[in-house]
This record gives structure tokens, C-alpha cells and sequence, in this order.
């Protein structure tokens, strides 16, 4: 699993060590909204850092995460597609209701991982939904996975729909 992840598109933001200032995190987090009239009607988070006007689209994301992907690469995939990654995985249970428990024990700390820091989930960790099990199997099987989206759109539905 450790060599896949190392060869993978999202590698850089998996391993790099970023600097987070707290402060700058706080602040950000007091202003957001997403603007849905901007890049090309996918939108952007609008938000304000000492002052400053932060605006944050799909292409920032790909830039800063140096996510090697790119806008045409689908963030969902076939479900037969799916189910036969799943298998190859070994995961036992149904689709597309995906559960964390239902996969061999050298899979769940990647589901477990997985689903808190790439995707929107903040109650229920056990389970993920369909765009979340195919950006999870593309990154197994390194499929092109349009994973920028997947994270801008993560967290616009964040802040829309805040838990």
C-alpha cells in the first residue's frame, strides 16, 4: 500500500510538510462563502485572511497540492468499474453503500485516513458514498481521478451544508 501511495497523483499532499499557522486557519474559517458565479460556474471559496481576499478554486487546489491530475479526468467512475476494484480489494460487502469494516484489516487505515481528511465526512466515518469509494479506488489502482475537484467540491459542500 505504502509503495502505491508513494507513485500515486496525490503523493506531494499525502507527504509534504506544510507549515500550518493556526491563527491564519482560524480567520479563515470566520469569513468563507462559496461563490458559485465564478470559474466557469464551479465555483470558488471567498474568503478574507488578515484582510486579505483569498479566493480559492479547483485550480488552486491542483496548484498548491500539486495534485498531478487534470480537469477532464472523471471524479466518479462506472459502478461495475467500482465493484471490480472493490473485489480485487477484497472488500466483502455491498455497492454502493461502502463500509470501512467490511474491508480486510491491511485496507482500513486507508479508508480510515481516507475519509477524514479528503472528503466531507464528519460524522459517519464508517461509510462512504460513491464519488468517495471511486476517488478511494482510483487512488489504489492509480486511475486518472480528477481529484482537485473532488476536494474543491468537498469543501464548498462544507461550508453549504455545515454539520
Amino acid at each position: 500500500m505504502i509503495v502505491g501511495l508513494n507513485s500515486c497523483c496525490i503523493t506531494h499532499a499525502l507527504r509534504a510538510n506544510h507549515v500550518i499557522c493556526i491563527g491564519m486557519l482560524k480567520d479563515f474559517w470566520l469569513s468563507p462563502k462559496v461563490n458559485r458565479s465564478k470559474a466557469e460556474g464551479a465555483g470558488s471559496i471567498d474568503a478574507k485572511i488578515q484582510g486579505k481576499d483569498i479566493i480559492i478554486t479547483e485550480t488552486i487546489v491542483r496548484e498548491v497540492l500539486k495534485f498531478e491530475d487534470q480537469p477532464h479526468y472523471p471524479t466518479s467512475f462506472e459502478r461495475d468499474k467500482v465493484m471490480k476494484a472493490l473485489r480485487k480489494m477484497s472488500y466483502e460487502g455491498d455497492y454502493p453503500t461502502v463500509l470501512k469494516k467490511l474491508f480486510p484489516s491491511y485496507w482500513r487505515p486507508l479508508v480510515h485516513v481516507f475519509l477524514p481528511c479528503i472528503s466531507e465526512n464528519k460524522g459517519v466515518l464508517d461509510q462512504l458514498n460513491q464519488i468517495q469509494t471511486s476517488a478511494m479506488v482510483a487512488l489504489v489502482n492509480n486511475w486518472n481521478c480528477n481529484f482537485s475537484t473532488f476536494v474543491s467540491e468537498n469543501m464548498k459542500r462544507m461550508l453549504e451544508n455545515p454539520k
